[in-house]
């Protein structure tokens, strides 16, 4: 074995020795032996020191991605983070450095030939936003404020954002797209718990935006919707007419395109939600999937008649389409890297399409085929067959490289895609069911059960649309109680809680601190359930709507009404109601006090909220029903309005004075 890393280390100090490019002044011909051997060979030497410079150097990075060798430069982070001992000063720097890549290497490897600058544009966005203290005024801060474990520019050891600015005093760099703020999900933000969005509707398509932060639903009322997953809020609605049979973005975030059973077809500017192109189509050429083209500015729509009508984001104008299919077409799919178009039909072919000549130069004969992607260098296609069957074409050389019967006979693959940094395909079926595909070994790597997070196999639903996230660890899965539940198909959280009112819910709320659920249904009461205990109390029961929130400390829940006047609060420590039919609910800055009025009698009392004694005594009290309160930051002075006096009180003395 130490032989073996001594001829590694002889291999690598060979190619340190060697210059990055063959024409270093023009620095246009990279020397593609040195970009594809030295980091392989560093590691293999456990040269940790030299293997962080190497992929710390902008020169390096650069060179490879001009030598179309982007895809290979993500596997050499992979394989640094998991072979690196994470005691080396710079993992961590490697680590973000990997993350940052994954998240944008579908736009640095599209733009490597003409503009491979993308890189330092991309990884400067990421990673100089990660850690640099400028960073926190963009952000919100969090109860208990700011630590070295919610803060990366408070942590210790070194900053990718002093790096990346060496990068550009290095380079000197031209102007770029330089981002001003961080961006909407900082490096490192994953699913990592079950997020719930409700319709009112079956949802028949969800698909991710680029930006990892709004998912799109469409639903079979005609609605498309924007969600912010990170805030659980609704961004936006769109009508489109009829059932939506077509979801899609384009690469760049840019454009929403989405088509539906009435032949309508609507592509919006997501800056604003504009319309951009909207067009309908008669009776028989109703649309049935809707996709953007990676590299080149154009929409296409596989319709009922066959056809395959394409259309230019710029100019909203169509262009020839593409006529071939015998019967309805189906699935479209672009390439990744060439001007190359796959569509699937009822006619029993995946046709390949020259985008350049609007004709096709490969057909597939297979039987009903119900999902296909490329992979991310356009030389593989792979399809789903409803026989059960996934087969891998190599695009180049027109032949099946593979196929192979699913891992079970029940279910059907619902959504599917390569990996960014292995020849690995990832799928998940209708039935909630996760495999992966690994190409090379022509085997099933994994498998993982998720149909109790989704609730398939409960029976509660079924044929979920599903949509991997751009960082490939979460998937949405619409389903068909108008439910969108998103998970992380790599941390799978096992113990997914569940417990039913006797009606349907009309509202829940989660405590700050995630550890209690609060929820109302048409049966009239108001639960709170404890995820620590697994238990829930029944607090309240009304025949009328209210609505509920937590305090900011998790001590308190408020309640109010249909009107949205309150109607008391509620001890969480002492399990104990505070005063009933209250007028209004005051918490202090820090959570400490809650200050309230009373209908009945002519008082408003403060009260803290931390207090666990049994007793229910105010700490101060006004003689009078006040209104619009307010105190200091200190939560020492208290004041509020009656009438036309203002009371004001200092909890020091407990003196009043008006």
């Amino acid at each position: 074995m130490k032989n073996v890393i001594k001829y590694h280390k002889k291999l690598a100090k060979y190619f340190l020795g060697k210059p990055i490019y063959l024409d270093s002044a023009n620095q246009k011909n990279p020397n593609i032996r040195l970009c594809v051997e030295l980091p392989w060979q560093e590691t293999q030497a456990n040269m940790w020191d030299t293997l962080s410079s190497s992929l710390t150097n902008l020169n390096f990075l650069e060179a490879k991605v001009i030598a179309g060798k982007a895809l290979d430069l993500l596997i050499d982070f992979n394989t640094a983070i998991s072979s690196m001992p994470r005691t080396h000063a710079d993992w961590k720097i490697i680590e973000i450095l990997q993350n940052a890549l994954q998240r944008d290497i579908l736009f640095i490897t599209q733009h490597s030939d003409i503009y491979p600058q993308a890189l330092f544009q991309c990884l400067w966005n990421s990673c100089w936003w990660y850690d640099n203290p400028e960073s926190e005024a963009h952000y919100k801060i969090p109860i208990g404020g700011w630590n070295k474990e919610n803060a990366p520019w408070l942590a210790e050891g070194k900053k990718i954002y002093k790096l990346v600015e060496k990068w550009r005093r290095d380079r000197k760099q031209t102007p770029w797209f330089r981002s001003l703020r961080p961006q909407q999900s900082p490096l490192g933000i994953s699913i990592t718990e079950f997020r719930t969005f409700n319709h009112k509707n079956y949802i028949s398509k969800v698909v991710f935006l680029p930006n990892g932060s709004n998912l799109i639903s469409g639903t079979n009322g005609g609605k498309v919707e924007v969600w912010n997953i990170f805030n659980f809020t609704k961004v936006r609605v769109m009508q489109i007419k009829g059932f939506v049979t077509g979801l899609a973005c384009s690469a760049n975030g840019i454009y929403l395109g989405a088509c539906a059973g009435y032949g309508e077809i609507i592509i919006w500017n997501t800056n604003k939600y504009d319309r951009c192109i909207s067009h309908t189509l008669n009776k028989n050429e109703v649309p049935n999937d809707i996709s953007f083209s990676p590299k080149r500015n154009i929409v296409a729509v596989a319709c009922n008649d066959g056809i395959i009508r394409i259309w230019d984001l710029e100019t909203g104008r169509t262009i020839p389409s593409l006529i071939g299919h015998q019967k309805r077409a189906n699935y479209l799919a672009f390439s990744p890297i060439h001007p190359i178009l796959a569509s699937t039909s009822d006619d029993s072919t995946v046709k390949i399409w020259n985008l350049e000549t609007g004709r096709f130069i490969d057909i597939i004969t297979v039987s009903e085929t119900l999902q296909l992607c490329f992979s991310l260098n356009g030389s593989l296609l792979a399809f789903y067959e409803k026989s059960g069957y996934i087969t891998i074409f190599n695009v180049k050389s027109g032949k099946k490289v593979l196929r192979k019967p699913i891992p079970g006979e029940e279910y059907v693959v619902e959504t599917m895609s390569f990996l960014p940094s292995k020849s690995n395909l990832l799928c998940v079926s209708t039935k909630g069911i996760r495999f992966t595909l690994d190409v090379k070994t022509e085997c099933f790597i994994d498998t993982l059960d998720l149909s109790s997070a989704l609730f398939i196999s409960r029976g509660f639903y079924r044929f979920p649309n599903i949509s991997f996230s751009p960082d490939y660890k979460g998937i949405a899965a619409g389903l068909d109680k108008g439910v969108i539940r998103i998970i992380d198909i790599n941390r799978y959280i096992e113990n997914f809680i569940v417990w039913n009112h006797i009606d349907p819910i009309i509202s829940t709320a989660v405590s700050p601190a995630g550890n209690l659920i609060a929820s109302h249904s048409d049966d009239g009461e108001l639960r709170i359930f404890s995820t620590e205990t697994n238990n829930f109390e029944i607090i309240h029961q009304t025949s009328q709507a209210i609505q509920f929130g937590f305090s900011k400390d998790n001590s308190m829940l408020q309640v109010f009404d249909s009107y949205n006047e309150p109607m008391f609060a509620y001890n969480l420590l002492r399990k104990k109601k505070m005063i009933n039919f209250i007028r209004d609910v005051f918490f202090s800055t820090e959570g400490k006090f809650l200050m309230n009025s009373s209908i009945y009698e002519s008082i408003s009392a403060i009260y803290s909220s931390t207090n666990n004694s049994q007793e229910e005594q105010p700490v101060a009290v006004f003689n009078s029903n006040l209104h619009g309160y307010s105190c200091d930051s200190n939560e020492r002075i208290w004041a509020g309005g009656s009438s036309n006096y203002l009371y004001v009180l200092c909890l020091e003395d407990i003196a009043q004075f008006n």
